[in-house]
């Protein structure tokens, strides 16, 4: 594994933020195949956060069940609905089970207009939003966003972020996913300077069956065993 430069420990509580893709079909087979690597992932303490990735509704049971294992863990459950027009949105929005789910990631500013009214008090739901400059994510802040994400290598725009306001900000490790790309040294090294310059959450992903598993838990271990020393 490459040696991560931990010379400048990162100036606050970073989080890691798991992203699962889609598994929430009727055959729950494959939650049940992740259930026992999922819930290790989610019992981390630096965990705080899952985001659940889809195209077409989740299987409510499944859903259930995914909320039920990370809430046993004190995680919090974000959706990533994914249209490819804003009517597909909306319509995968609205298939959510809002009262129960704890946010919404929303890959464009446009998709914004996909979202329902939300409420306030405890049962409000969080939203974030992924930007690629600062002109974007200022503009997600003031459409309501609670978060919002860059690219885990643009650290200067985490720099500038973190200058320019308090809300909180993900750096994505998701550019390339295919196993070749997750080299745990080169991935935690992004991560560590992400953090540097004012990230909040680290978000990483994670497999989608028990073969996909072990190249995404050695880049988990990998950000774990980072944080864990920096904090």
């Amino acid at each position: 594994m490459t040696a991560v430069d931990t010379s400048e420990s990162p100036p606050h509580q970073v989080d890691l933020y798991p992203v699962l893709p889609a598994i929430l079909t009727r055959n729950t087979a494959a939650l049940g195949a992740l259930e026992k690597p999922l819930g290790d992932l989610l019992a981390a303490p630096q965990v705080t956060a899952l985001r659940y990735c889809f195209s077409a509704p989740p299987y409510p049971p499944a859903l259930d069940a995914l909320l039920s294992l990370a809430q046993s863990h004190d995680v919090a459950v974000i959706a990533a609905p994914h249209g490819e027009d804003l009517q597909t949105l909306t319509r995968l929005i609205n298939a959510l089970p809002l009262e129960k789910i704890d946010g919404i990631h929303l890959e464009t500013l446009a998709a914004f207009k996909a979202l329902p009214p939300r409420k306030s008090g405890k049962n409000a739901f969080q939203i974030g939003c992924s930007c690629s400059s600062l002109d974007e994510a200022m503009r997600a802040g003031e459409a309501g966003a609670d978060y919002v994400s860059f690219p885990a290598a643009e650290t200067t725009l985490f720099q500038q972020w973190a200058l320019m306001t308090e809300l909180p900000s993900v750096a994505e490790l998701l550019q390339d996913i295919s196993p070749a790309s997750l080299q745990p040294g080169s991935e935690t090294e992004k991560a560590v300077a992400a953090a540097q310059a004012g990230a909040d959450f680290i978000a990483f992903p994670v497999g989608d069956s028990p073969a996909a598993w072990p190249e995404n838990e050695r880049l988990f271990q990998a950000l774990l065993a980072t944080f864990t020393t920096l904090a």
